[in-house]
């Protein structure tokens, strides 16, 4: 048999508790239940910095953040792209990829530094804005406004890809990187069939948020973020409407969601329909999630569940089906497990870990897995078996935490949840004399991983050691 394809499908923003085969009963999310009946869903699968660009760029490059980018935050510009390489120095997922035989492309967005032909990628298709009428780049070359939502152009591209590929595979494996925009704001800017798929009066809301009420800063930020005005349900300058609160937003949310799942429909459709789904490797996650007014924040950013906590779905027509790991799993170990999965060596410069061997049913899992989460916000915590314990370092010079970003309980310093028992994280553990090894245990392990992770100098090009001033 031919070496197997990969294709890496990443959306922007989908909470895993939002989706089917993660026990959500509102929401119907067939084609991505379908990834999960066929192959591995990781139950615990984590953002290990949810944001976008360090998120994409610890999936690309199999390191934490702070080690291929030099930096916690985003930093990539959307437009120009950088043509400098200053960052992900060591051979990313793409390049080994290529170095082992396999053409490489990139569907949809990138929002990492720098250019995508500079991290490995042979072609790309990639927009440079989002909405009804959206222009794109070429292997760097701009076509112009393209009718049609930026995601439904670049399903279409796809079908064109998979065309391509039907003739070339049995001479050259492909790699494909393709990425969803949605289910990320602005969520006015979606098909009005999905924007109307969903009542508000169905809509569940979390037993950690303290209010229904959407601030209006937020509302226009779910709503018109990067919308160019031309596609939105309501004007941006009005205020929000009377009776307009967290439900009607999460309706809004859902919706993009089930186009999300109708575009991986059409994704694997293409694979169907040209020959290519028996001998291609699936992966689909998220780069990160929402808070959506849990423990009263909004957006991302958090260590807070609704935050890092990410669906990630390994289907290998090679392997068992309908398997299901609460290990542990993060992006950053999402190219070793793939490049494990296509008999690829690891190179050493990786610091996440294969979980391949998860993918057969005869698999023993190790107890002690573990996985690490830093946010801009200045959090870092390590989750391991059903605990998650967090502690709040000092921000780097110039960076505090986010006025926006801040809820009531940011003057505590350290946290440790049963996640198992509290999967809402109502109760803080720590200070209860019960939990005190536990959580003496997982700090000494974080404490240990921040020492022996390196940060990325940008003025040398070099690793260095440094650990985060603690604040507790």
């Amino acid at each position: 048999m031919p070496p197997p394809n990969v294709l890496v499908i990443l959306c922007d923003q989908l909470r895993a508790m939002d989706v089917g085969c993660y026990g959500n009963h509102v929401v119907q999310t067939p084609n991505i239940d379908a990834l999960a009946q066929r192959g591995l869903r990781c139950s615990r699968a984590v953002s290990n910095n949810p944001v976008c660009v360090p998120a994409r760029s610890i999936l690309m490059s199999g390191q934490y953040s702070r080690t291929c980018t030099g930096s916690l935050h985003n930093h990539a510009p959307e437009q120009p792209l950088n043509r400098e390489r200053k960052r992900l120095l060591e051979s990313t997922w793409p390049e080994c990829m290529r170095a082992a035989g396999y053409s490489t492309q990139l569907i949809g967005k990138w929002h990492v530094d720098p250019a995508p032909d500079l991290l490995g990628f042979d072609h790309w298709f990639s927009p440079l804005s989002y909405g009804s009428r959206a222009e794109f780049l070429e292997d760097g070359e701009p076509t112009g406004r393209l009718p049609g939502f930026t995601q439904d152009v670049e399903l279409q591209r796809f079908g064109r890809y998979c065309e391509e590929q039907q003739s070339l595979c049995a001479e050259q494996p492909f790699f494909c990187y393709y990425n969803i925009y949605s289910p990320h704001m602005p969520l006015a800017e979606i098909p009005f069939q999905y924007q109307r798929m969903f009542d508000r009066k169905d809509m569940p809301i979390h037993a950690n948020v303290p209010s229904l009420t959407v601030p209006e800063s937020w509302y226009r930020c779910y709503l018109w973020e990067h919308a160019d005005g031309e596609g939105g349900s309501w004007p941006n300058s009005d205020p929000v409407p009377e009776g307009f609160d967290l439900r009607d937003l999460s309706a809004l949310y859902y919706g993009a969601i089930r186009w999300v799942d109708d575009l991986v429909g059409g994704v694997l459709a293409h694979l169907d329909r040209c020959g290519l789904r028996e001998n291609t490797i699936v992966m689909f996650a998220s780069d990160h999630g929402d808070n959506l007014g849990s423990h009263g924040v909004w957006n991302k950013d958090r260590f807070w569940e609704e935050s890092i906590r990410i669906p990630l779905l390994i289907d290998d027509p090679r392997a068992a089906r309908g398997l299901c790991t609460d290990t542990p799993v993060g992006l950053v170990d999402c190219m070793p497990t793939l490049m494990d999965l296509c008999g690829i060596p690891v190179p050493d410069h990786v610091q996440g870990r294969s979980v391949a061997q998860l993918c057969s049913e005869d698999a023993r899992e190790n107890s002690y897995c573990q996985a690490f989460v830093e946010t801009t916000t200045w959090e870092i915590c390590i989750l391991e078996g059903p605990f998650k314990y967090m502690c709040r370092t000092d921000p780097e010079p110039g960076k505090g935490l986010r006025p926006q970003q801040r809820s009531p309980d940011d003057t505590t310093l350290e946290f440790l949840f049963n996640l198992e028992a509290d999967p809402f994280e109502m109760q803080n553990l720590v200070g209860h004399s019960e939990y005190a090894g536990i959580r003496q245990r997982l700090r000494e392990d974080l404490f240990r991983w921040d020492q022996e992770t390196p940060w990325l100098n940008l003025e040398t090009g070099q690793p260095e050691l440094r650990r985060s001033p603690w604040r507790c």
